[in-house]
């Protein structure tokens, strides 16, 4: 299990006081309104987050300041590594090689990078993903991980495609800090501090694309389905759908390749990233509506095993776990 990983990878020194005693800490001012911000900024983590960002002029990568006492400082800021394994609170607990890299500056392991998992969350956002407001004035400066305030109960892919769900975002009892106002108005925004307040889409527990729950329109559910989305709707047995994402099973072939299997279908078909699939000439089940087909690393970017990752890397990796937080 991830949750496992997780806590190995706290064991083996993913803590504060280790990062404070190998020097990897330093505190940045004035990081989108917050002073003092507690980040890493050892040399092999300062090139991953480069590398994953595309930011060159990236040195740092913030750390919680955020949640409980289990929580603060020894994990990832999870508005920046919302699906890495080492953010406070993880669903799809990717094990990513920014998180192998702090391992290796701390001096007492060797990473194995080939065991890296790739991660969608962040990737190629720039140095505005650090620098700059989520949303500015309701409308979301990273669409692929923050929502805004179109259709905020629009049901849609979680960006770790595993699973659908809405905007999380409401209103709060009083104004939030200026530093975390992403609306005209100032009471409105999203339910999770770690996120600082930023809304984005989280599935329910009986959403996700390996949930027992079956409640999703036109999806196949287990552990190797992921989430596609329909940005136009789609017809099932011709009744309409109010969602904008479907699971749909996942075979991968090579690193550039996958086919997809949905409901109904009696086969899988290529999915060629970027590509469009109409769901009325994949499956006798739809009868309008189509899946765009994501990058490859975003569908097949958790397949490794957990025996292989504990042996090979830096540590370890496992099946995810919903709402883990340590």
């Amino acid at each position: 299990m991830r949750v496992i990983a997780h806590e190995i990878l706290h064991a083996l020194g993913f803590i504060f006081h280790v990062f404070e005693e190998q020097d990897m800490v330093a505190s940045v001012d004035m990081l989108r309104g917050k002073s003092d911000v507690p980040v890493i900024a050892s040399p092999m983590v300062a090139a991953q987050v480069r590398a994953h960002f595309g930011c060159e002029d990236q040195a740092f990568l913030e750390l919680e300041d955020m949640g409980g006492e289990g929580t603060k400082l020894s994990h990832w800021k999870r508005r920046s590594m919302k699906d890495d394994l080492m953010a406070g609170t993880t669903v799809a607990g990717i094990y990513s090689a920014i998180t192998i890299a702090a391992m290796e500056d701390m001096d007492f392991y060797k990473g194995n990078y080939s065991m890296a998992e790739p991660m969608m969350y962040g990737r190629n956002a720039g140095c505005g993903l650090v620098t700059d407001k989520c949303v500015v004035d309701g409308v979301s400066q990273f669409p692929e991980m923050f929502c805004g305030s179109a259709k905020p109960k629009k049901l849609v892919c979680a960006s770790d495609r595993l699973g659908v769900g809405n905007c999380r975002i409401g209103n709060h009892d009083s104004p939030l800090p200026p530093r975390f106002q992403y609306f005209s108005d100032a009471t409105v925004g999203g339910d999770d501090e770690e996120m600082d307040y930023c809304p984005y889409v989280e599935p329910f527990s009986n959403t996700n694309c390996s949930s027992n729950g079956r409640i999703l329109n036109g999806s196949v559910y287990g552990a190797m389905s992921r989430c596609f989305d329909a940005p136009a709707g789609f017809a099932e047995g011709g009744w309409s759908s109010a969602q904008y994402g479907l699971c749909a099973k996942v075979h991968c072939g090579s690193t550039t390749t996958y086919s997809v299997k949905v409901k109904g279908a009696t086969m899988f078909t290529r999915c060629k990233p970027g590509a469009t699939l109409p769901l009325s000439l994949l499956s006798p089940t739809f009868s309008s509506g189509h899946i765009t087909c994501p990058p490859y690393d975003s569908v097949c970017g958790m397949h490794a095993s957990t025996t292989q990752a504990l042996r090979r890397g830096a540590a370890g990796k496992g099946e995810a776990r919903s709402g883990q937080s340590s």
